[in-house]
């Protein structure tokens, strides 16, 4: 909202996360047939054990570089933290597709970037300007208007 720079930039990139939205969007409306047939807790298994599986196939195909420090114990407490919230958030949302229509479920998906500017100003005490809270407060006045 506020650069004066194209707001797309067609990176070699811009096609992936294009991609990965068709995908997930995708996928996440088919969530409800594997969690009723194996349950959500299963499900959200198979699906996290899925994603570390990949990350560490391209971490193998990744150049390896010199490591320049060494993680801390925060690091890894920090890590554990992420996954255990990540995998909490993966068992509700497969326990919410049981009882909530997907179409209103992902429409609640898009809190998403308003958690991680909240977040952004708590932990790393980021200022935001006027406009900034104007998208905020937006983005959450839309997904009640579209979820009511």
């Amino acid at each position: 909202m506020e650069s004066k720079k194209p707001i797309v930039n067609w990176s070699k990139g811009t096609y992936f996360a294009l991609l990965a939205s068709f995908f997930w969007g995708t996928t996440f409306a088919l969530f409800r047939i594997p969690v009723n047939k194996v349950g959500e807790v299963n499900f959200s298994f198979v699906l996290e054990a899925t994603v570390i599986v990949c990350s560490y196939t391209l971490l193998l195909f990744q150049k390896k570089k010199a490591n320049t420090h060494a993680p801390t114990v925060r690091t890894y407490l920090t890590i554990l933290l992420l996954g255990v919230l990540g995998f909490s958030g993966v068992i509700f949302y497969n326990k919410a597709v049981q009882v909530v229509d997907v179409s209103k479920l992902s429409v609640i998906g898009t809190f998403t970037s308003v958690i991680t500017i909240v977040i952004a100003h708590i932990i790393l005490k980021e200022r935001f300007k006027l406009w900034q809270y104007v998208g905020m407060a937006l983005t959450i006045f839309a997904v009640l208007i579209l979820v009511i």
